[in-house]
């Protein structure tokens, strides 16, 4: 990122992680909100699943089966955002060690602090696997088809999928509110059901621990960055390349010593070059300029 304001950078690039993680949401929820219709709830050890009359077998054998699986955390499942705000000091004191810093500088400690708030209300806004709406397609079609409204998404019969159409602001007054998450069964088989549903909560586990590992690392990466354009004031025209790089080296550091070896690997997933490999002979890092040099 270019060198800005430290008052105005933190907002802008915290805005721009959420919406990534909101894309990640978007790609990966299916379903919709629920709706006034004949239903039951369990609620029970934590989690709450409704359904709709008709299933509550259904719901009695995902329940177990989420419980066990939510109480042996896997990966980058096991990374705790609130962790760093609990070592804040510890954590700027290792970023800057990375950088030879004698200690944290002023801009770094304000865009830690920041980070480490905002990110914890990103992952807040993420479907919630112990809250979830189990609808069977067919029903929830003839909701939409009589009017049923489903505040917070667009729903597309034709594939039985949905967008969701909330936004997402960090730094603001109310706290974000977290919707239920909504699973749409296509299968009517009760045993083919469940499978059904264990893919996509599966799927939505995995999410979630990805974008956790990635928003740890973000305010990590994030701090080592301000660190090294502002508190040490690196300049030139390829600082880009230099300081992004750098910054992902002490963010893969620093997962490595106060989180897991797993969140690493979730989090370098996203720079793999193997997907570029075919334009190998076309990139140009020389033209990667700063901005006041473009």
């Amino acid at each position: 990122m270019e060198r800005k304001n430290v008052k105005q950078r933190p907002q802008a690039v915290a805005v721009y992680r959420s919406a990534l993680a909101l894309f990640a949401f978007l790609m990966l929820a299916q379903g919709a909100a629920a709706g006034e219709t004949q239903t039951g709830k369990l609620e029970k050890d934590g989690i709450t699943i409704e359904y709709p009359v008709g299933l509550e077998a259904l719901a009695e054998e995902v329940h177990p089966w989420l419980l066990e699986r939510l109480s042996k955390p896997e990966g980058s499942e096991q990374v705790r955002l609130s962790a760093l705000m609990e070592n804040e000091q510890e954590m700027l004191t290792f970023i800057a060690r990375q950088l030879a810093m004698e200690k944290p500088g002023e801009h770094m400690q304000k865009v830690f602090r920041i980070f480490a708030k905002n990110v914890q209300e990103v992952f807040a806004s993420l479907p919630d696997p112990t809250d979830l709406r189990l609808w069977p397609k067919e029903e929830l079609d003839k909701f939409i088809k009589n009017g049923g409204n489903l505040p917070g998404y667009d729903y597309d019969p034709a594939t039985g999928k949905v967008r969701g159409s909330v936004s997402m602001r960090l730094g603001q007054q109310e706290p974000l509110k977290r919707l239920s998450t909504p699973i749409v069964l296509h299968q009517k088989d009760n045993e083919k059901m469940l499978i059904e549903v264990k893919k996509k909560l599966g799927g939505l586990l995995t999410m979630r621990a990805s974008v956790r590992a990635t928003l740890a690392a973000t305010a990590c990466h994030e701090t080592a960055e301000i660190a090294m354009t502002v508190d040490l004031d690196i300049t030139g025209a390829y600082r880009r390349w230099f300081v992004e790089g750098m910054a992902n080296v002490i963010a893969s550091a620093c997962l490595q010593k106060f989180f897991s070896k797993e969140a690493v690997s979730e989090y370098l997933k996203g720079f793999s070059v193997e997907p570029y490999l075919g334009i190998k002979r076309k990139v140009n890092l020389g033209s990667w300029l700063a901005k006041e040099f473009a």
